[in-house]
């Protein structure tokens, strides 16, 4: 997997939470994190606060992880 697999998939979906797109992805979730940080720091993904639940996994127990969302500005016809 590649940065633009990763940007492929966050513009697709809009928002996906880390767990989701280590599943997606069959990746560990630190080396994704890292990924996304790329993403992050250039203003292409924003990382957002959970809202209270994941995206139905069940695997987390105690606190939902880091959801990511698609941020770049979307071209003209698309959206």
């Amino acid at each position: 997997m590649i940065l633009s697999d990763l940007k492929i998939y966050l513009r697709d979906n809009g928002r996906a939470s880390l767990p989701a797109m280590a599943r997606h992805f069959e990746a560990d979730a630190e080396v994704l994190r890292g990924m996304l940080d790329v993403w992050v720091r250039k203003g292409t993904v924003r990382l957002c606060p959970p809202d209270g639940h994941c995206d139905g996994c069940t695997a987390c127990h105690t606190r939902c992880d880091a959801v990511y969302e698609w941020a770049a500005a979307q071209p003209a016809g698309h959206g």
